[in-house]
């Protein structure tokens, strides 16, 4: 077994001790700008729209929904490939989410099976690009002109990533961004609302002006969270990093649960209520972190496109070649990567692949394993029913992550590991 392991979090190996310095002085202040700047610099990677932050993004997804009155009666249809905190969102305004399947092409959202979803009580599209691959936006766009529908761009899973040169999050009507510790840019927890329309983001902004921030307390454990993750998500200490967490579950059922991340809000929302405000406003410090994530992103997003490319070249000379999806040879589309994905064509060789990666990769994060993820409820209560996207089910019975955030001075040793094992 190898000494290193690899998960899907970056661990802000490049922040300096001078900068978390900088930001622990931020922990429970409210510098105006420092969020502006961080927006602004947000905003500038992604287009030339206008946004704001919050602290996550199914809170910019529930106030949007609030802004547009969407409630009891109401429809919005979201792909089957999903967080359970994005359905809670929905229920939490009394709407019904409508369950649409995923592309095989791209595990993102197919129009044509939005289409099949559309009813006269429909108000909203959520449009999601999964793994930092586009889905085919155009054409959901162009059915949601053609119903007179609002269309969300669920980018919490791509950032960077364009289609004819134009990023995603600039085709819908408004995008939602997340920036917590699994996501392409990591600030820890976080989202982003953004759009290109004006008026919009205008009637956004009040909404998000009177929410509260995050209590004392828990803005002081997300601090020594970001400080844990940064000593101990490394590539060597990942492992031990794994077993803490073990004990700090079974502290919190022994003891109560610690106030840390947004996990409140993972089920129906008259079963599970949070213990932090909801929505609330991104930490200020967490903002300071965003920005010197930002300031280096264009040079890791080349990284990871290289890593993308590195990961196709091995499976090009190996036995799973076959498994490789048509979408990363797509010329008409830029792929940011967060995760590399493939599918096992038997459970015989998803057997095989895990047991030879899971040596030094955690597969118990591998996304998306069954529809809804994050929740310990019976996907009936988030009114999901088995079959209602039966694609989405299919691929996650053989659906196979490998990461794309790894750590730069890992990276020979990580593919030197996949190679080696993938030859086997």
């Amino acid at each position: 077994m190898s000494s290193l392991y690899f998960g899907f979090n970056s661990c802000h190996d490049k922040l300096y001790l001078s900068q978390l310095r900088d930001a622990k002085k931020l922990v429970q202040k409210h510098d105006i700008q420092v969020i502006n700047d961080y927006e602004a610099r947000f905003i500038e990677t992604i287009g030339k729209g206008y946004g704001i932050s919050i602290a996550s993004g199914r809170m910019a997804f529930y106030l949007l929904l609030k802004h547009l009155s969407i409630a009891k009666g109401d429809e919005v249809i979201v792909v089957g490939f999903t967080c359970s905190v994005m359905i809670n969102a929905i229920l939490r305004v009394g709407a019904t989410p409508i369950y649409s399947d995923v592309s095989p092409l791209t595990f993102g959202s197919d129009p044509k099976a939005i289409e099949g979803k559309i009813s006269v009580n429909t108000k909203m599209i959520v449009a999601q690009h999964s793994f930092g691959i586009p889905c085919d936006i155009e054409e959901i766009v162009r059915l949601g002109k053609q119903h007179n529908l609002f269309v969300l761009e669920d980018c919490a899973l791509a950032i960077g990533s364009t289609i004819g040169g134009v990023a995603v999050g600039n085709f819908g009507d408004a995008a939602i961004f997340s920036t917590d510790h699994s996501k392409p840019l990591n600030t820890l927890i976080g989202g982003f609302f953004y759009t290109t329309n004006k008026k919009l983001f205008n009637g956004i902004i009040p909404l998000v002006a009177n929410i509260p921030e995050l209590s004392p307390i828990h803005q002081k454990n997300l601090f020594k969270q970001l400080l844990f993750e940064q000593k101990w998500h490394s590539s060597k200490k990942y492992k031990f990093a794994k077993v803490f967490h073990y004990y700090a579950k079974v502290i919190k059922k022994l003891f109560g649960k610690k106030l840390l991340f947004m996990d409140g809000d993972n089920g129906p929302p008259d079963r599970i209520q949070p213990k932090y405000p909801y929505p609330a406003k991104l930490p200020c410090f967490l903002a300071q972190i965003g920005i010197y994530e930002l300031e280096r992103f264009e040079s890791e997003k080349e990284r990871r496109m290289a890593i993308l490319n590195k990961h196709l070249e091995i499976f090009l000379n190996s036995k799973y070649k076959k498994n490789i999806q048509a979408v990363y040879f797509d010329k008409t589309i830029s792929i940011v990567p967060l995760r590399f994905v493939f599918l096992s064509e038997s459970t015989a060789e998803l057997r095989s692949i895990r047991s030879k990666l899971s040596t030094f990769i955690d597969f118990s994060q591998i996304w998306f394993k069954r529809p809804i993820i994050g929740t310990n409820f019976d996907l009936e209560e988030m009114n999901y029913c088995n079959g209602d996207c039966p694609i989405a089910e299919s691929i996650g019975r053989s659906i196979v992550n490998l990461p794309c955030l790894i750590p730069e001075h890992y990276e020979k040793e990580y593919f030197s590991l996949l190679n080696k094992n993938l030859q086997v």
